[in-house]
C-alpha cells in the first residue's frame, strides 16, 4: 500500500508504475515514499547493499542559459559541474532560507538535473519559474511528458556497480557509461543516475550477494556522512549553515552572487554560529518532524538544545538524525521530547 498525502496522485502512479516489476519480483511493500523489502538480515555496514531510492526525483534544466540561470540561483559553483564531476548544493530565498537540497551533474552540453527529493520538486519548480522568463533555459519535471529521458535513481554501497570501474574515482566524481551515470559518495556509496527503462536490468545485474535495502537505510547512511537534505515540513526555515552544507562541500564562496548569497556570505564571514549539524543516535519512541525545537528537562525546566533537521531509522531498527545543535550542549545521555540521546556521532 502507497499512502503519502504531500504527494499528487499522478506522481504517486507514476512512482509505483516505474518499480513495479521489482516490488511484485522481491514482494516489497510500499510505505510512504519508502519502497520496504521483507528483511535485511545482516549490517549494511558491512554488506554490500542494494537501494531502491524512490523518494529522488531528478528535475532537468535545459537550454543555451542552462548555466547562467543556474549560477545565479544555486550555492555551489555551477561552472565547475560536468559530466564527470556533481556536488551537493541549495537554492534558497533571498533571506537565504533554504528550499531545496539536491546534487547537480551535467547530463548533456547544455543540461543539467538536479536530484531532489521528490516533495521538495515542485516547491523549487515554483521558486526557479519566477527567474527563468530572462533567460534563455527551461524546467523540465520529473512528471514531465515532455522530457527527453525518464530518469530515476538507485544506490550501493561497498561495492560499484557492475560495469563501473570506480578503482580511481574520488566523491563527487561520477563515471558514464552510455546514459546511466554512477556518482561516488562518501563511505563507499555510489547513486546511480538512469533511465527508467535501465531500472530493472540494473536492479538484476547488481542484486546477486547484496542486502536488499529500502529509502530509510540510504537515509541512514546520509546521517552518518553528515549529508543533509531538507523535507516538506523543513522548507524554509534553515539556513545552509545550520544544516552543515558548507562542511561537506554544497556552498562556493567565490563563485559571486546567487539569491541569498549575501546573508550565506554574512553567517560564514561575519557571524559567530553558535550551533552547527551533528549526527546523533536516539531510543526509539515517537518519530520527530524536521524543523521541530528539541527540548531538554533539567530541573524541572525544559530548554531548547537545537532544532531537528531530518532523521530516519533503518531497517535494523536503529534510530539516528541529523539536528542542528547548540554548541552550548556538549553532553551526551541528555533527553530530546519522548526520546532519549544515545549518542553524538
Amino acid at each position: 500500500m502507497y499512502t503519502y498525502s504531500t504527494l499528487p496522485i499522478d506522481i504517486i502512479q507514476m512512482t509505483i508504475s516505474v518499480w513495479a516489476d521489482i516490488s511484485h519480483n522481491h514482494q516489497a511493500t510500499w510505505i510512504n515514499e519508502t519502497l520496504v523489502f521483507q528483511s535485511v538480515e545482516g549490517d549494511l555496514h558491512q554488506t554490500a547493499g542494494l537501494f531502491a531510492l524512490p523518494h529522488l526525483s531528478v528535475l532537468q534544466i535545459m537550454g543555451e542559459d542552462a548555466e547562467k540561470f543556474l549560477q545565479g540561483q544555486l550555492s555551489c559553483d555551477v561552472k565547475q559541474i560536468s559530466q564527470t564531476v556533481s556536488s551537493l548544493g541549495c537554492c534558497c530565498t533571498p533571506k537565504g532560507r533554504i528550499i531545496a537540497i539536491f546534487r547537480i551533474i551535467k547530463i548533456a552540453e547544455q543540461a543539467y538535473a538536479l536530484i531532489i527529493e521528490k516533495e521538495i520538486e515542485t516547491h523549487l519548480i515554483q521558486h526557479l519559474s519566477k527567474y527563468i522568463p530572462f533567460f534563455k533555459a527551461k524546467i523540465i519535471p520529473s512528471t514531465s511528458d515532455n522530457q527527453p529521458i525518464s530518469w530515476c535513481c538507485l544506490g550501493l554501497s561497498k561495492q560499484a556497480p557492475e560495469g563501473f570501474d570506480t578503482t580511481s574515482t574520488a566523491v563527487n566524481q561520477a563515471i558514464v557509461r552510455e546514459d546511466t551515470i554512477c556518482i561516488r559518495l562518501p563511505s563507499e556509496r555510489f547513486l546511480i543516475v538512469t533511465p527508467s527503462k535501465n531500472l530493472n536490468n540494473l536492479w538484476e545485474q547488481n542484486q546477486n550477494n547484496r542486502l536488499l535495502a529500502s529509502t530509510t537505510d540510504w537515509r541512514y547512511l546520509d546521517i552518518e556522512d553528515k549529508i543533509p537534505t531538507v523535507l516538506l515540513e523543513a522548507k524554509e526555515q534553515f539556513v545552509p549553515h545550520d544544516v552543515g552544507l558548507n562542511q561537506v562541500g554544497g556552498i562556493s564562496f567565490s563563485k559571486g552572487c546567487y539569491t541569498g548569497q549575501e546573508i550565506i556570505a554574512r553567517m560564514e564571514y561575519r557571524g559567530t554560529l553558535k550551533q552547527h549539524a551533528v549526527a546523533i543516535t536516539h531510543a526509539p519512541l515517537l518519530p520527530f518532524m524536521p524543523a521541530e525545537t528539541i527540548n531538554i528537562e533539567t530541573e524541572g525546566h525544559s530548554h531548547s538544545i537545537g532544532r531537528m533537521i531530518y532523521s530516519s531509522t533503518n531497517s535494523a531498527g536503529q534510530n539516528i538524525a541529523l539536528v542542528c545543535l547548540k554548541d552550548s550542549f556538549k553532553q551526551n545521555h541528555q533527553f530530546l521530547p519522548n526520546a532519549k540521546i544515545t549518542s553524538i556521532i
